[in-house]
């Protein structure tokens, strides 16, 4: 599953980000992808700092360059 943020609003990315997470659980999903692009880093810095208190993700790390390196996260859940 994949998630694109990109040119969103924090709050807005966030949200989306929340909804996207619970489907994945729902759904059984064991690793996401949230690509939230390069830019000034707004959304990466909100995202991270998200994923680090959220009770579900076990990891995260910048994707892989082919799935857009550190203007994304594999989220493991």
């Amino acid at each position: 599953m994949r998630l694109d943020v990109r040119a969103l609003e924090v709050l807005e990315a966030l949200q989306q980000a929340q909804d996207f997470l619970a489907n994945a659980l729902l759904a059984g999903f064991e690793e996401v992808l949230i690509v939230h692009g390069k830019g000034k880093g707004i959304l990466r810095q909100a995202l991270r700092e998200w994923l680090k208190k959220h009770p579900k993700v076990i990891a995260f790390e910048d994707a892989p360059y082919n799935l857009g390196g550190s203007g994304a996260q594999i989220v493991k859940l």
